[in-house]
Formats: C-alpha cells, structure tokens, sequence
C-alpha cells in the first residue's frame, strides 16, 4: 500500500513538474529542463532498486540491482547527449532491462516504470 501510494504521490508531482516550466527559458533552458525532470524519475527507478536490495531480507536481487544501475548510467548519458529521438530510445532500453529481471521483481518496479513513460509521452508533447 505505502508503494501505491508513493508512485501515486510521484506521478502527480513528475506530471505537474514537466508542464510547469519556468517562465522565459530559452530553447536550450527548456531542453535542459526536460532532461532534468526525466533524469529525476531515472533516479528515482535505481534509487528503488538499490534500496530494496540493502534491505534485509533484499527485495530486489544484486543481479537486478546491477541491471538497473547500469541501465540508469547509459539512459542518463542518453538523455543528456541525443537532441532528439532520445525519449523513444529511452523507452526501448526500460522496455529491454524490464523484461529481463525476474517476474517478481519485474511486478515490484512496474508501478515506478509506468511513471517514467508516462513522463516521457508528456515531455514529448
């Protein structure tokens, strides 16, 4: 419940973030603004995944924990380096790690992962 709740909180406060920019950026402020915002929601998907693998009993496998830290480290050099097509690529790589950790632990980061494309189809319109 405290999960559901989280990524509720999180979705209401990433969507309200990406349409409130700040007032007179300039297009490389808004690019940069963007990416900031999507780098958040990365943060927070490995920040999950590396916490609930130190607790005890771990609910995120070390493999898993290992996937996913290494996945944030390209999507964050992806997101901050491609002017465009980025988001679709960013969408494919979540896709990708997603479907290769265990069932259980894929179940658990759903809820998170369904943020972060719901973020990326905002900044994209």
């Amino acid at each position: 419940m405290k999960r559901l709740i989280y990524a509720l909180v999180l979705s209401v406060s990433l969507a309200g973030c990406a349409n409130n920019r700040p007032p007179n950026l300039s297009p490389a402020g808004n690019a940069a603004f963007t990416q900031m915002q999507v780098q958040k929601a990365l943060d927070t998907i490995r920040d999950i995944v590396q916490d609930g693998n130190a607790t005890q009993p771990p609910v995120f496998s070390t493999d898993t924990a290992r996937k996913v830290t290494q996945w944030h480290k390209i999507a964050i050099v992806t997101v901050h380096t491609a002017s465009q097509g980025w988001q679709k690529t960013l969408e494919q790589s979540l896709g990708d790690v997603v479907v290769s950790l265990p069932l259980p632990e894929r179940q658990r980061i759903a809820p998170y992962v369904q943020l972060v494309l719901q973020l990326i189809q905002v900044v994209q319109s």
